[in-house]
């Protein structure tokens, strides 16, 4: 028959003599090491280990971080980036959600579809977009081809579908992240293309009702911003690399997707 005898550092076990205990921490933020010895009953014992980490909040650090998709942060390094007025971001005392629901809105009417949502930490959320075909100047290509791959490049037949799985195509890529949060903006490394690809496929289609109930006061609104991510194949044997400090202004990347216009950017 075999017995457990489980111990720790610090805290409470509440059942330390079982195959399976509680563990209840000591105060503090920190890590604790725990292990268990079980014996057979005939002489073999065996013990594991294991460092646990604990972290208790406390009323300075604002609310915990909440049970949805998180937006990298800090955000990947990218192409360009704008600050949006204020007036594009909140209408006065409202909650993240009218925000959410409006930036929705403005992409549908500029023909974006299937956006991904991600939260940024417990009191923000980032809205990225479908991968789109653009071309130099950064005005969306045309028709299907603006989100067809194989069309933006001439291809239907079956071989330019094994062709475009399994060798890069020439092409410009764009995709835009709108972001509503009060943390300081700064960029990290550099995600590929796949990398980003995987990352838009973890998002959700809406925001939590936590989060959108979030309150926003007018006497101290939430900053808004566009990242702008886009990505460059020269030639059909290099796959898309992403643009730094490119020709295309983000400005003109958000006039060229059609979200505002100039008087409401701003000229």
């Amino acid at each position: 028959m075999l017995t457990y005898r489980w111990s720790a550092a610090d805290g409470t076990l509440t059942t330390p003599s079982q195959r399976q205990t509680t563990w209840i921490t000591g105060a503090g933020q920190s890590r604790f090491a725990a292990s268990v010895t079980v014996n057979d009953g005939r002489g073999a014992t065996t013990t594991a280990s294991v460092n646990i980490g604990a972290f208790f909040p406390t009323a300075s650090m604002g609310p915990p971080e909440i049970d949805f998709p998180q937006f990298p942060w800090p955000p990947p390094a990218w192409t360009a980036h704008f600050p949006l007025p204020a007036a594009l971001v909140s209408a006065g005392n409202e909650r993240l959600g009218d925000v959410e629901q409006r930036w929705q809105k403005t992409l549908r009417a500029a023909g974006i579809e299937d956006s991904r949502i991600f939260a940024v930490g417990s009191d923000g959320f980032a809205i990225m977009t479908r991968f789109e075909n653009i071309a130099d100047d950064g005005a969306p290509l045309p028709g299907a081809q603006r989100w067809n791959a194989l069309l933006a490049k001439g291809r239907t037949g079956f071989l330019d579908l094994i062709k475009a799985v399994f060798v890069p195509q020439k092409s410009r890529i764009r995709f835009l992240v709108l972001l509503a949060t009060p943390r300081p903006v700064t960029s990290a490394a550099a995600l590929d293309e796949p990398a980003l690809s995987a990352l838009k496929a973890t998002g959700a289609i809406a925001l939590p009702p936590s989060l959108a109930a979030v309150e926003i006061q007018a006497t101290n609104p939430i900053p808004g911003y566009v990242l702008v991510y886009e990505y460059f194949s020269p030639a059909e044997d290099q796959i898309p690399a992403l643009v730094k400090d490119g020709a295309i202004t983000a400005r003109r990347h958000i006039l060229a997707a059609g979200l505002w216009d100039d008087n409401a950017i701003g000229r």
